[in-house]
């Protein structure tokens, strides 16, 4: 149950005003509404929160999944059309902070690097090996 004032919490068709649980567990209740009452109302007030907040964090990850992916056959598409993504400090993929220089040369970590591989073999079996394609992101 989370704890702190609410403005307001429903409850079997009613507004319960200015209710709440303190820190200590006892009753925030000015208004003198039934504790049982209260203490219900802010139960279920306190899980749909949580529903609500879990399923943003759902669509939040799913999200992120998605954008990742599109990055990575952006990367895939680039390599195989020969232009590369050059010097970075940060992949371009996931962002994080590169210090491998073969990575820094290449843009994209090697997390991610294996990933772009694997998308580029999906798009054209055999096209280009594997060393073709670390030799051209160490040279560039």
């Amino acid at each position: 149950m989370m704890t702190g004032i609410w403005r307001w919490v429903q409850h079997d068709g009613a507004r319960l005003y200015n209710v709440g649980v303190m820190r200590d567990g006892s009753l925030h209740n000015p208004n003198h509404y039934d504790e049982a009452i209260v203490r219900e109302a802010i139960r279920q007030a306190s899980e749909r929160v949580h529903e609500r907040r879990s399923e943003a964090a759902k669509r939040a990850a799913t999200t992120k999944r998605q954008r990742r992916e599109g990055r990575v056959y952006e990367v895939a598409r680039r390599i195989m059309a020969h232009e590369g993504i050059g010097r970075q400090r940060h992949c371009f993929i996931c962002g994080k902070s590169l210090t491998d220089a073969e990575s820094i040369a290449r843009g994209i970590g090697s997390d991610c690097w294996q990933d772009v591989l694997v998308a580029i073999s999906a798009r054209r079996p055999n096209a280009i090996t594997t060393n073709q394609l670390t030799n051209k992101g160490a040279s560039e």
